[in-house]
């Protein structure tokens, strides 16, 4: 059982821009993780069995290794790891992160 709570929040709150926004931040992020968590998984399993990679494929293979060579993230595992999803969000300087991190760092210095 989940247990979840739910608020509305009017369209005329005086923090319902900054809920419309961050929501919309999140799932941007959440998709974007999910896009490299699934196209990574599929890329290692297609090079396991010599087959040829599609273009997205190698686009995030390559942004993955290019990113995680050398660190202690890396493995072999066809699944990243949160911590290296996270490690490799922040060193690209992806803009799904660059754009959650900004929000949640303005919530924090009010």
């Amino acid at each position: 059982m989940y247990r979840t709570r739910q608020y509305r929040i009017s369209n005329n709150h005086i923090l319902y821009d900054y809920c419309r926004d961050i929501c919309r931040a999140s799932a941007i992020l959440y998709n974007r993780a999910n896009f490299i968590l699934r196209q990574y998984s599929s890329a290692v399993d297609s090079m396991a069995l010599f087959k040829p990679l599609f273009p997205n494929q190698m686009m995030v293979y390559r942004l993955v290794r290019d990113s995680l060579l050398g660190t202690k993230y890396l493995g072999d595992s066809k699944w990243l790891s949160y911590n290296a999803l996270d490690h490799m969000l922040k060193v690209t300087r992806d803009k799904a992160c660059d754009t959650m991190s900004r929000k949640l760092e303005n919530l924090c210095i009010r």
